[in-house]
């Protein structure tokens, strides 16, 4: 979770570099405009606002960089049906399961059509069939380019992804790969 929070630009490094699309993020100004034109990020948490419906958690990153009304109804109704939630945003994200929290919480990392997901543990808390509709999702974005970067200490959820990275105390590991005989 600590490298994806400085991957992602919510934390900075105490030594070296983070480097994403060409720019170092321990120098770049403005790094909350750097995270709300590069990066989604689905917590595991989900970190739903209880207070607002689903269409108002999925319209927050859009209101709060000034994005019409109209084109973020739009985009909310397109998002909420990608995620296999059509017609939900007017309930309140205690009306819904686990899996479809976390689809709301897909669907707002999306809404600014981010390049890159980051996802921490977005299958943790999860029954085993909301643990698949979530990685159907993710797996459907990433098979349409999106590159999705998420940690998970599933390895059944870590053999689906194309590359794997381990970090054992604190050290990246890279997996040893067995040359064809």
């Amino acid at each position: 979770s600590t490298l994806l929070n400085m991957l992602g630009a919510l934390d900075r490094p105490t030594s070296g570099q983070v480097l994403i699309e060409g720019q170092d993020l321990n120098v770049v100004k403005d790094l909350d405009r750097f995270r709300a034109r590069t990066v989604g990020f689905i917590f595991q948490m989900h970190n739903l606002i209880p207070t607002l419906t689903v269409g108002e958690n999925v319209a927050l990153p859009m209101q709060l960089v000034g994005i019409d009304d109209r084109q973020i109804d739009t985009r909310i109704a397109w998002l909420l049906a990608q995620v296999g939630l059509p017609h939900k945003e007017a309930r309140f994200p205690e009306t819904l399961s686990g899996g479809e929290q976390q689809r709301v919480a897909l669907a707002r990392a999306l809404v600014k059509r981010p390049e890159i997901l980051f996802a921490d543990e977005p299958t943790g808390n999860l029954d085993s069939e909301a643990e698949a509709e979530v990685m159907k999702v993710l797996m459907n974005l990433n098979r349409q380019g999106k590159t999705i970067i998420f940690v998970t200490h599933s390895n059944e959820i870590a053999s689906r992804a194309d590359n794997i990275v381990y970090v054992h105390d604190g050290q990246v590991q890279l997996p040893e790969y067995k040359k064809a005989s």
